[in-house]
């Protein structure tokens, strides 16, 4: 089996989804058999295109070729080759289309502050045409509610795993023998916050469902709840004997990541 140096995407390659069950593992099949034909795109260190190749080169444990990219656009050279190869649902292409958008506004920004002029001056417009306007009705939202490393930096299961929060010791060194933990996480999330959840000591015991009342766009549904793991080390159960209800509905703000102020209440009454 090849040992392939771990290498991370680049923000470009997110515009696109990634490849996931069947499909996924078909392509690891492949892999497997005939090897990884189309070398990935490298830029900066990072995967421009091909993570989806990487990824089944990695599960099939084979060599996976690189390319390194010397373009002046790499925007252009991600959308291009992945409008090709994809067969994208309408809603799927809304959401490539404003990451796409949002990514040109902020070069216009940047132009601007080095040059001043229009706002509109120099922006190629390579979005993909959107037709269903009732997939892409509300995408604003959205997009305002994307991926979390447009609004701060992010760190991955690994890092969380061993964070230590004074900078010298684990979480699982800091807390107490009797404590208790609640956990903000989003769906798609569920699954692996259970391994940050163990490694920090902690073993899970139940939930509360945030009903954000205001709906927002995903792949499989729409979304619009998010779940506060309740986790606990030792003996901790609540010092007061009225059970709150464990589904909230609180309307959510348009701000990124910003959690109802009537959570903090609970937690305190607990």
């Amino acid at each position: 089996m090849s040992i392939i140096k771990h290498l991370s995407p680049h923000p470009l390659a997110d515009i696109f989804p990634l490849l996931t069950g069947a499909e996924f593992d078909a392509l690891v099949e492949d892999v497997r058999a005939n090897g990884v034909l189309e070398p990935i795109w490298i830029c900066q260190g990072k995967i421009l295109d091909g993570r989806n190749r990487y990824r089944a080169a990695r599960a099939a444990g084979v060599h996976c070729p690189t390319q390194t990219y010397e373009g002046t656009d790499p925007l252009g050279f991600v959308v291009s080759l992945n409008l090709k190869r994809r067969h994208l649902s309408p809603s799927q292409l809304a959401f490539v289309a404003l990451d796409i958008e949002r990514i040109e506004a902020e070069r216009a920004k940047e132009r601007m502050k080095a040059g001043g002029g229009d706002k509109k001056s120099g922006v190629q417009q390579i979005a993909p045409p959107i037709e269903d306007t009732g997939k892409a009705r509300g995408l604003n939202q959205a997009d305002e509610y994307g991926h979390a490393e447009r609004h701060y930096d992010c760190l991955d299961d690994n890092q969380l795993c061993e964070f230590r929060p004074d900078g010298k010791r684990l979480v699982k060194e800091l807390a107490d023998d009797n404590s208790v933990l609640f956990m903000w996480v989003t769906a798609p999330m569920l699954e692996r916050s259970f391994l940050i959840i163990k490694a920090w000591g902690f073993e899970y015991k139940t939930f509360f469902v945030w009903d954000k009342v205001k709906h927002n766009v995903g792949y499989y549904n729409s979304v619009r709840a998010e779940l506060l793991l309740v986790c606990t080390r030792g003996s901790c159960t609540p010092d007061t004997g009225k059970l709150i209800d464990s589904v909230q509905s609180i309307e959510r703000s348009n701000k990124h990541s910003q959690k109802p102020v009537e959570f903090y209440d609970i937690i305190e009454a607990m």
